[in-house]
This record gives C-alpha cells, sequence and structure tokens, in this order.
C-alpha cells in the first residue's frame, strides 16, 4: 500500500476487523493488523479501536513515554483527509507540563500509578460485599422484611461502586468497572478482560458496550453535545437492560453517538463547549478537559473512596489509566499546574455545594430552552 493514500473517515471505518485494522492518530493512519498479537495491552481493544479516529485516547493512555508512538510510525500508510467528529488541536504547555510533574512524581516516590496493595484491597472487598448481602437476604434476614430491605439498599450501593471501582479502572469501570475499563488496575490485559466480564455478571452491564461509550466516546469528547454518549438524552444510562445490549451489538451496532465494532473471538457538567464550523475545537483536549469539570471535596476519606474517586475527576480525565487511589496524591499537582497557566480549575468543597451548582447549570439550560421557545413562537 502506497505510504501516500488518503483516506476519509467512511473508508477508515470500514477498516475495522483484524486482518486490516487501521486506526488514525493526528490526522495519520495506520495499519495495526500486524501489531495486534505484540500489543503490550492486548489485541482486543486495539481490535475495538479499529476504524476510528483515536487521537485523544492514544494520547492520555500513553501520556507518560513515546516509546507507543515511535512503535506507530512503523505503520504508518496514509492520511486521514476528513473527520467524523471534531478535531483538538495539539496538546499544549499545560498538559505537557502537568504530565511531566505527574510522571515525575511517580517515579520520586517510587510507585506504580497502577498498582497498590489498598486498590487490591478495594477490588475484592466490593464483590465480597455484594455476595455476602445477597446471602444475608436470602438465609440470615429472610424473616425480616425491614433488615432485609437494609441488606438490599447496601448490596445496591455495593454493586455501584464495585462498577466505579472495578468495573471502571479495568476498562476506564465504577469501582470494579471503573478500574477495569480504564486499564488502571495493574499491567495485564487478562486481568482487565476477567475484572470486566466479571462485572457482566455482577451486575449485568456490558463490558464491550462500557468500552466504546466510555473510552472511545465520553472520555475524548466530554460535554461536548453530539457527540459525547453520556450526555445523550434520548436513553438513560440507568434504564438500559442487557436486551437493549444486545439490540445494540447485534443489531444496530451503534451505541448512541458511537459506532460499534463486531465483536472479537457522577460526573458534574460546569459547560458544553462546541466545535466552530470547520468541526475543529479552539481549545486543546485537556485545557477543555479542566475547564468543563467539577472537582469536590478531594480532602475527603469517605467521598474519595465512596464515589469511586468520582470527586476527582479533573485528574482522572487527564490521567485516566492512572489508578483512582492516586488521585488525591496528584490533584493537588493539577491544581497547581492551572493556577499555573491560568486553566479554570472548577471546585466546591462539599458534594452539596457541587451537586447544588450542577443542578443550577441545568436549570439555567432549561430556562434558555424556554427563552428560545418563546421567541420563536412570538415570530
Amino acid at each position: 500500500m502506497s505510504t501516500n493514500r488518503k483516506f476519509t473517515w467512511e473508508e477508515l471505518s470500514s477498516l475495522n476487523q483484524k486482518h486490516n485494522a487501521h486506526v488514525a492518530v493526528r490526522g495519520k493512519v495506520y495499519d495495526v493488523s500486524q501489531f495486534l498479537s505484540r500489543h503490550p495491552g492486548g489485541s482486543d481493544i486495539l481490535i475495538m479501536a479499529a476504524g476510528r479516529d483515536v487521537t485523544i485516547t492514544f494520547e492520555c493512555y500513553h501520556a507518560f513515554s513515546d516509546r507507543a508512538l515511535k512503535t506507530l510510525n512503523k505503520y504508518y500508510v496514509g492520511d486521514l483527509i476528513s473527520n467524523e467528529f471534531p478535531t483538538f488541536p495539539e496538546l499544549g504547555s499545560f498538559y505537557t507540563t502537568t504530565r511531566d510533574r505527574v510522571q515525575k512524581y511517580f517515579e520520586r516516590t517510587n510507585q506504580d500509578a497502577k498498582n497498590s496493595p489498598w486498590m487490591w484491597l478495594r477490588h475484592f472487598t466490593m464483590p465480597a460485599m455484594i455476595v455476602f448481602l445477597w446471602l444475608a437476604q436470602i438465609f440470615w434476614l429472610r424473616d425480616s422484611i425491614f433488615l432485609s430491605c437494609v441488606a438490599a439498599g447496601f448490596m445496591g450501593w455495593f454493586s455501584a461502586l464495585s462498577a466505579m471501582v472495578n468495573h471502571h479502572d479495568a476498562r476506564v469501570v465504577f469501582i470494579v468497572i471503573v478500574c477495569c475499563s480504564h486499564f488502571s488496575v495493574s499491567r495485564s490485559p487478562v486481568m482487565w478482560r476477567v475484572v470486566g466480564h466479571l462485572q457482566d455478571f455482577m451486575i449485568g452491564t456490558s463490558y464491550y458496550v462500557w468500552v466504546y461509550q466510555h473510552i472511545f466516546g465520553h472520555h475524548p469528547y466530554t460535554n461536548i453535545d453530539g457527540v459525547d454518549p453520556d450526555i445523550t438524552t434520548a436513553e438513560h444510562l440507568g434504564l438500559r437492560t442487557r436486551i437493549q445490549d444486545i439490540s445494540t451489538i447485534f443489531i444496530y451496532k451503534r451505541h448512541r453517538t458511537v459506532r460499534l465494532n463486531e465483536p472479537s473471538t457522577s460526573h458534574l457538567i460546569v459547560e458544553w463547549p462546541q466545535p466552530g464550523e470547520d468541526g475543529k475545537m479552539k481549545r486543546d483536549w485537556a485545557e477543555l478537559q479542566v475547564e468543563t469539570t467539577q472537582d469536590y471535596a478531594t480532602d475527603s476519606w469517605f467521598f474519595n473512596v465512596f464515589t469511586g474517586a468520582l470527586n476527582h475527576q479533573t485528574a482522572h480525565h487527564l490521567f485516566p489509566d492512572v489508578n483512582q487511589i492516586y488521585y488525591p496524591q496528584i490533584t493537588p499537582i493539577v491544581r497547581q499546574a492551572c493556577k499555573e497557566f491560568g486553566v479554570r480549575y472548577n471546585y466546591k468543597d462539599t458534594f452539596t455545594e457541587a451537586l447544588g451548582a450542577h443542578i443550577g447549570h441545568l436549570k439555567r439550560l432549561g430556562q434558555q430552552q424556554e427563552e428560545s421557545a418563546r421567541i420563536k413562537r412570538e415570530e
């Protein structure tokens, strides 16, 4: 294949199978089909990424090393001449400085950004509590409706935590789901897959659909209306069912704004950034991540543990593959960089203040919609 071939995003989208897997980064297209089996992160994620522009995903998941880009350049085959979604300018000094400081912090403290004994304790405790509370309702509390309801309530809470900690970090999962989907628990692709699919069974969510929605949709295009699947209001995440996951994967092959490839054998909104008419964002991705995100109570042990570190959304979005147990340590680094580079850092001292600000923002949006509707009626 000629190295000066031109690809439209539609042509790129068709190159999404093992034998022809192509990805785009910063306008360049790479044929990674021969690299699948050698990818340190496993072949699954590359196959899921195939057929799309993965610029932001690539850059934030390889933030602490330039080795990935050097390897990727070996597979260059052409250029992308059109885009399906908005594009961002090159990452600026704010992000590169913050990234270098975070990297040096982990080197200086001799800590592994993906491993911590305390995190493993959380990973095992959450599922264990779900099983314990389930057994309690069946065997030990079956004669008490009140105590069974209490146990059921706590079981629901631990199920949500398990999702935010285990599922999210291992794939970019709620405590179990959040950590697995962000690949921030260990460096083993096998571990990510096992923990992710364990959550399929434990809480009934689809690991496969979640990765597309969260890694390839929400994180690269946070709060961009019409692109970020997490703010698509036509369908509520909490009402999804297993039947919907099946139809999403095998019938529609699309989850809200995100295309799905064939399977292989507490965000608090601050503002809604929009691209220009040319489809390009005016600010770089990292600065928009910070300015459209709300942190709260970052010094609170309770919220650090029992929200899956959702109170550290800024650090999480800048460095999604860092294990959430380290967010309280790197948030001061991020905050200081924001101050130095004049990037607005949104922070509330308490959860109630953050929730109130979020509700107030939604109220203003509703009032703007009502005002627009009134003007149209008058016209």
